[in-house]
């Protein structure tokens, strides 16, 4: 059993669902955009 106590895994668990814990992630400099928004023909 990888944890110690029920406490501790849903400590654990609640961690991962509130994103106090993540995968990590490198992004894609050819996807990303500073300009981009999903939203800009809504403002026009």
């Amino acid at each position: 059993m990888p944890f110690c106590s029920q406490r501790c895994k849903e400590l654990d668990l609640s961690n991962w669902l509130t994103e106090s814990y993540g995968m990590p992630f490198e992004s894609d400099a050819s996807t990303e955009s500073a300009d981009f928004s999903p939203y800009d023909d809504e403002d026009q």
